[in-house]
């Protein structure tokens, strides 16, 4: 009778002593996981303040020289390339005791580009990052006067970022009888550049030149205006022609 009595009280101490023991599982598991979180490589990108710890999330984010970024695993590849991913204009092995890294300049064709925004990554045969791409954001804008009338220096080139000014440009010299236009888009179109417009990507010259924006300056003929009243200024028929003397006409 006294050995029924006990079993009840045995099982709930082996019960609660079940219990125990799965929770100091969970809980050295637990352990684990945190600790080897703190093992796995971090990226951070230190840009306006921003930290990103992950690469996924890094894309789009624009670095400027002298923003760093952080790697706490081995030796990463830094690419720079022009704008669309052209070309690849600079690369750089950084080491683990290089930590951090900084965003550098790099001058290509005389223009100097600082400002670069993270689109790409790649991982080595082991899937760890081991490569960082980076793309420029500015670009080439090029002022043309090929124009048969317009003689002159050409204005200097300007590197220009998406967002921001064309800066305003001195005009060409043109021919007797003619007058600078204006700066167009091509070299045949309507298109006149506003000088006061942000630069978009839409602006480009696409598909010749997608890392360079175009301007041509264009000529016009000077034309004047005579009337001539046939009535001498009693009423009647009053005739307006426009001449020009460049065309003779």
């Amino acid at each position: 009778m006294k050995n029924r009595e006990r079993t009840p009280q045995i099982a709930a101490k082996q019960s609660g002593s079940s219990i125990a023991i799965r929770r100091r599982q969970f809980l050295s598991f637990l352990l684990i996981f945190v600790l080897l979180l703190q093992c796995m490589p971090v990226l951070e990108v230190k840009a306006d303040d921003v930290e990103i710890t992950d690469i996924n999330s890094q894309i789009g984010t624009v670095v400027t020289e002298g923003d760093e970024i952080s790697w706490s695993g081995g030796p990463l590849d830094f690419e720079y390339y022009l704008p669309y991913g052209m070309s690849c204009i600079d690369d750089e092995t950084d080491t683990f005791e290089r930590s951090p890294y900084d965003i550098k300049s790099v001058t290509v064709n005389g223009h100097t580009y600082t400002r670069w925004e993270l689109y790409g990554s790649a991982n080595d045969d082991s899937g760890n990052l081991a490569k960082i791409k980076l793309k420029a954001t500015s670009y080439v804008v090029h002022f043309d006067i090929s124009d048969s009338h317009l003689s002159g220096t050409e204005p200097e080139e300007q590197l220009v970022d998406l967002g921001e000014k064309v800066a305003t440009v001195s005009d060409p010299v043109a021919d007797n009888g003619y007058e600078f236009d204006d700066w167009y888009t091509s070299s045949t179109g309507n298109d006149k550049w506003d000088f006061d417009k942000e630069l978009a990507s839409d602006d480009l010259n696409f598909p010749e030149a997608p890392t360079e924006l175009r301007l041509y300056g264009r000529s016009k003929a000077v034309t004047y205006t005579l009337t001539e009243d046939d009535n001498g200024g009693t009423g009647g028929a009053i005739h307006t022609t426009e001449y020009s003397f460049a065309t003779g006409s």
